[in-house]
């Protein structure tokens, strides 16, 4: 895990720096990352002991699964093939139970129906149906099509029109 300071002033970027446990921290102007050494994306807690996990370590057991990751319902943590129920936490984390289960750790994130994707496809889809009147035939003359009828009534001879007020 990483602890990321961006556009903070130079009192904290020291005041983080000489924090016991740090790893040396890196910046590129505005942001500053530094290592947490011993951090991991989830903790196996087996009281009084927390060992540090990640996706595809085995697990011997333990009472609970904190996961370093924003609390989410679409988290879904199984260990073995077991899925995991999240506990209610009061830390900025998700937590799992355990229950005793063992076995190798899998973390994923679940993505809902991309449905915006198929409205994309539907729209392209509605756009190449509407252009396809536009596309020209090999050996077709450019041009509109429309005007070869509008020279042709253009050429014909007005009908007479008789002038308001005018004699018969």
């Amino acid at each position: 895990s990483y602890l990321w300071l961006r556009a903070g002033e130079a009192a904290h970027r020291l005041a983080i720096s000489n924090t016991p446990g740090l790893g040396v921290g890196t910046s590129d102007g505005d942001t500053t990352v530094w290592p947490v050494p011993g951090s991991g994306r989830a903790v196996v807690v087996a009281e009084p002991e927390r060992t540090v996990v990640g996706d595809g370590v085995d697990v011997p057991g333990g009472n609970q699964l904190d996961l370093a990751e924003p609390a989410d319902g679409r988290w879904q943590v199984s260990v073995g093939d077991q899925a995991l129920s999240p506990l209610p936490g009061s830390g900025p984390g998700q937590s799992f139970g355990l229950a005793g289960a063992s076995g190798a750790v899998g973390i994923e994130l679940a993505s809902p129906t991309p449905w915006w994707a198929w409205g994309q496809l539907a729209g392209l889809l509605l756009l190449a149906l509407l252009a396809a009147p536009g596309i020209r035939r090999p050996g077709e003359e450019l041009g509109p099509r429309r005007v070869e009828a509008a020279v042709a009534r253009r050429d014909e001879a007005p009908a007479p029109r008789r002038l308001a007020g005018g004699a018969r």
